[in-house]
């Protein structure tokens, strides 16, 4: 299963009891060094199936060879012993093929970014030299008798369209997160109205932290400086209703009273709402 922490995503799973003594752990944890949900996902079912292979082989050879669970764990013969290793060998090297196979594929893709980038602003600059170039021509054009309507019509036709590719695309103009509230609160018709109470006292929460501005000027620095204050919210947050203390005034209480802190599902929960009204404006509307 994937696991988020500060480092970003890891892959865990239980080994089964049976095999736990032969493999010498009870969970085998693999960092995905990404903190990308739609990177880690393929890295981490590549896992799985490697993993299952291992666990499958030797749970496998051990049911043929055991009598009882004592002959596994003490009186394994050194050839069972190395067969069991080279399993165990095995799998490490095609983890290790794996994760280079996946660092490639990220080198690879900032090294494609950049080349995107590169031959964007190639391309501008070719743009703005030709327009200069056609705006000059132009001008001369007008001045000399030689000179059709037609041919200037027609450059000055390629003028407009250059002019045209080079001007700013303009962008959805983005909503202050407070007045995006209610309009997405207004999406949930068929909701209790203890979790749209929910809901608002997640943005409440959120709005204390963060401040009240556009949904598009948010970044990656505010989440983090959310989650880090709601971790620190004592375990009793949320069972009183119309408590009106401040965030700061809770943290502060748990911190003076060294109070147990919410758990990590709540905390996610708070995150699940705040990703679907961003969802919401960035992707429905």
């Amino acid at each position: 299963m994937l696991i988020r922490l500060t480092s970003g995503y890891h892959f865990r799973r239980r080994v089964p009891s049976p095999i736990r003594d032969i493999l010498g752990k009870n969970e085998i944890w693999h960092s995905l060094k990404t903190s990308s949900r739609s990177h880690a996902k393929p890295f981490a079912c590549e896992i799985y199936a490697i993993t299952e292979r291992l666990f499958r082989s030797v749970s496998h050879i051990s049911d043929e060879l055991k009598d009882n669970e004592d002959f596994l764990r003490n009186e394994l013969s050194d050839d069972v012993r190395e067969l069991f290793d080279l399993l165990i060998q095995t799998y490490q090297q095609e983890i290790t093929n794996l994760q280079k196979k996946y660092e490639h594929q990220k080198i690879r893709h900032s090294v494609e970014m950049l080349e995107l980038g590169q031959t964007a602003e190639k391309a501008t600059n070719g743009a703005n030299k030709a327009l200069n170039l056609l705006e000059k021509t132009a001008k001369q054009l007008k001045t000399a008798k030689s000179a059709t309507s037609s041919a200037i019509i027609s450059l000055q036709s390629q003028i407009d369209e250059v002019k045209a590719l080079l001007k700013p695309k303009e962008t959805k103009p983005s909503p202050i997160f407070s007045d995006a509230i209610q309009t997405f609160l207004d999406t949930k018709t068929k909701v209790k109205s203890t979790v749209i109470h929910s809901y608002q006292a997640t943005f409440k929460r959120f709005l204390e932290v963060c401040g009240d501005k556009p949904l598009r000027e948010y970044t990656g620095v505010d989440a983090g400086l959310f989650k880090s204050m709601m971790e620190q919210f004592p375990e009793t947050y949320g069972k009183q209703r119309n408590d009106n203390r401040t965030i700061q005034q809770f943290v502060a209480l748990a911190k003076k009273q060294n109070l147990p802190r919410v758990s990590g599902k709540s905390v996610k929960n708070h995150f699940t709402k705040l990703s679907g009204l961003f969802k919401y404006f960035f992707y429905v509307i």
